[in-house]
């Protein structure tokens, strides 16, 4: 089992490989995430929570089947659409996926791989095209979740139990309640106020005028008339959608490019202004300061910061005794143990 504490955005995000999408950190000033996943006979469970708002959107793995359960209700959004603890947001193979909170919340995650279900994902059709949240029985979900925490404790104590039969039984007792969910009808889409083209080809023409325009400067003008739509149309569905206006999802995404720029990039040889204007920013004070608003240290600092994690030498590891609770964290910092039953 991998039970892990971040204080760095991109390694909490590597942590979820079905998601390997764009993720945006939406809000939130304390810079805390957390994952336990473990394996449970061929499929892999995983737990993650995170202290700051999210949009992580993009195509789910080929590889497998994703069951997704968040720890409290009206927090997040599943392509624009609202669910709750009482749903169970299923991404089949190739989903198209846009999941937004605005506040911290977490997520368990059942991942099946592919070649374990007699299922064939071509027939799905439109319906395995997006991610879809199914309604289902509180105590499903509360089973499901109850289960993660058991045999987290389980492992935690004797770390053998991941690879022994008792494993295999929560994997059966997993996919008992999860996988007949494939066969449910998805919770529909809101039909009020909805515009004349779907949402869905809204947002789908507005990120590949995104992609079209690379690193150039684009302004919400731009973006809804190249998109087919009014600017008021595009407010709208961003609004539904993300759960943010397009104009704040510009600036969201033009700050994560720049901060992944200069992760990557060598400060020997790179200047912060390069990159920065490299992504359309020319009031470089003024970005400066919702930089460091953002990701809480200045872009010259992040830039010189990872290039002295890759030269220092390797700390000693040390034990994580961490855990979060299954449903809502404890009101301390995260990782710190409660006992009880998971509530709500």
């Amino acid at each position: 089992m991998k039970r892990q504490l971040f204080s760095d955005f991109e390694k909490f995000r590597a942590t979820n490989p079905q998601l390997d999408g764009q993720w945006l950190l939406n809000g939130g000033r304390d810079w805390r995430w957390s994952s336990e996943s473990l394996a449970v006979g061929e499929c892999q469970i995983l737990r993650c929570y995170a202290h700051t708002g999210l949009v992580i959107e993009g195509v789910a793995s080929n590889e497998g089947f994703g069951f997704y359960i968040p720890f409290k209700s009206g927090v997040w959004r599943n392509n624009g659409v609202g669910f709750n603890a009482d749903d169970v947001t299923i991404l089949e193979p190739g989903a198209e996926y846009c999941e937004t909170s605005k506040t911290e919340d977490g997520w368990h995650c059942f991942f099946v791989p592919t070649q374990l279900l007699a299922i064939d994902t071509e027939s799905r059709g439109d319906r395995a095209r997006c991610a879809y949240s199914v309604h289902t029985q509180q105590t499903r979900t509360d089973t499901v979740c109850k289960l993660f925490q058991t045999l987290i404790d389980a492992v935690a104590k004797d770390p053998g139990i991941e690879f022994s039969p008792a494993a295999l039984v929560v994997e059966a007792e997993l996919q008992s309640l999860l996988v007949p969910l494939l066969e449910c009808s998805a919770d529909p889409d809101p039909k009020q106020g909805r515009p004349l083209i779907p949402r869905q080809e809204i947002i789908r023409r507005s990120r590949r005028v995104l992609e079209q325009f690379g690193n150039e400067p684009i302004n919400v003008s731009q973006l809804s008339a190249l998109g087919g739509v009014t600017e008021r149309t595009l407010r709208r569905v961003y609004e539904e959608y993300y759960g943010i206006g397009p104009r704040h999802y510009l600036h969201l995404r033009q700050l994560h490019k720049v901060h992944r720029d200069l992760l990557d990039s060598d400060p020997d040889n790179t200047k912060v202004s390069d990159i920065l204007t490299r992504w359309g920013v020319w009031e470089l004070g003024r970005f400066s300061g919702r930089y460091k608003l953002q990701f809480g240290e200045l872009p010259s600092e992040t830039l010189h910061r990872r290039s002295q994690e890759r030269s220092a030498p390797p700390a000693l590891s040390r034990p994580n005794v961490s855990r979060i609770s299954a449903r809502v964290p404890h009101s301390g910092s995260i990782g710190s143990s409660s006992t009880g039953s998971p509530t709500r």
